[in-house]
């Protein structure tokens, strides 16, 4: 019975998608634009941050002094991670086209970017999951999906711009991509965008060799070049501009002690901040590891062992600072190359029912974002629902 109505659910869903958005030309159009909405509904945006003119968010004091001198050090204290803030220089840079003698308008620039990403990501993925499927309705609720994690809400979201969503996206274009120039230029700029990029970023390797196998050692050319080309100009910039005892360094802690201490400190929120960047999108991760592990008999294991290092070293490096749900989302290419390996050796059907379980899920599942404590990305209507149960408190229970 439940079977049955389960079943009967899904073909409604089905067909309500199919009439309404996967139909004419602009489909992808429409299916993007629901996404967003989706996001702006389920995760408002604080944009009263920028009517409170007495706002003094010490990120935003940090990117407007960087962008008045983006290759000298900036004092302002960040925390644990101020010296790596420094090399952060993609969106100081693109920002820099703006006067920089206000601060709100320079955060508002950076906003408004971070909004225009979000909007290409959300097309880019439809259109990447369509690619790897043929289906339209799979790809959409693969894309619509990511309106319930953190990896999509984050770009409407991040009005404190900590900017991590620009390595997002010039990730996602990497992956895209089939054009050599556009894939230096991704890497180049996602490398800039947030070092993490880089850490993180072996797992492109395993995606070059399955989904276009034909330019692998070009691919494979231009991330080595652009490896070498991060550290050199990074150490230029310590030599000569960004100085510093510790600018250099990738790691954001006093020593490396450290980490392992953050790590002990943090233990009894693995499991949770765990799950918090993906959420139903764990169930595309459970099946890759499923999948490097099957595949230790065939050529490509050692591009599955590397990216299945690389996704356990993400998990320890995201837990052993503090900004964990921003650092373990940028194992996000995991969830393509999975999505490729099980339209590869599964049904249609079986794939369809893996994503609608994912999206299922992740919509039910509150969005929390992890930063040594937990932080609700709020629907529109928290505020509202909160506020007239306070009015109802205030006027009626008297203490």
């Amino acid at each position: 019975m439940i079977q049955t109505y389960l079943s009967s659910l899904i073909a409604r869903s089905d067909s309500m998608v199919s009439s309404y958005l996967l139909v004419g030309r602009f489909w992808k159009v429409r299916v993007t634009v629901v996404s967003c909405f989706l996001v702006l509904m389920f995760s408002f945006p604080n944009y009263y941050y920028f009517l409170n003119s007495k706002n003094h968010d010490y990120a935003w004091d940090f990117i407007h002094q960087k962008v008045k001198d983006p290759f000298g050090e900036n004092k302002q204290r960040l925390g644990t991670n101020e010296h790596n803030k420094q090399y952060r220089l993609t969106p100081i840079l693109i920002a820099g086209i703006l006067d920089t003698t206000h601060k709100v308008r320079v955060v508002g620039l950076l906003t408004l970017i971070e909004h225009l990403f979000g909007i290409a990501f959300f097309y880019l993925v439809l259109k990447l999951a369509y690619e790897i499927t043929a289906d339209k309705l799979i790809s959409s609720y693969f894309c619509i999906g990511f309106s319930f994690i953190f990896l999509g809400k984050d770009f409407f979201w991040d009005v404190s711009t900590w900017l991590i969503p620009f390595a997002y996206f010039f990730t996602l274009l990497a992956v895209v991509t089939r054009n050599t120039p556009v894939l230096f230029l991704s890497l180049l700029l996602g490398f800039w965008s947030d070092e993490r990029t880089l850490l993180f970023s072996p797992i492109l390797l395993l995606w070059w060799k399955l989904y276009i196998p034909e330019k692998f050692k070009a691919f494979s050319l231009v991330y080595i070049v652009n490896i070498f080309l991060y550290f050199g100009v990074r150490y230029y910039l310590f030599t000569h501009f960004i100085k510093g005892t510790d600018s250099y360094k990738l790691h954001p802690r006093s020593t490396g002690a450290d980490y392992f201490w953050c790590l002990y400190e943090q233990f009894h929120n693995i499991p949770l901040g765990m799950l918090l960047p993906f959420e139903g999108y764990w169930l595309f991760l459970i099946f890759f590891v499923v999948y490097a592990y099957q595949s230790r008999r065939t050529v490509d294991f050692k591009w599955f062992l590397l990216a299945f290092i690389t996704f356990l070293g993400a998990l320890v490096v995201s837990f052993s600072i503090l900004d964990t749900t921003k650092s373990l989302a940028l194992i996000f290419p995991l969830l393509f190359i999975t999505l490729k390996m099980l339209h590869k050796t599964e049904s249609p059907v079986f794939v369809k029912n893996v994503v609608i379980t994912a999206v299922c899920i992740s919509f039910f599942f509150p969005t929390y974002y992890f930063k040594g404590d937990y932080t609700w990305m709020s629907p529109v209507y928290y505020t509202p629902v909160k506020e007239s149960i306070g009015w109802l408190l205030n006027t009626f229970v008297h203490i």
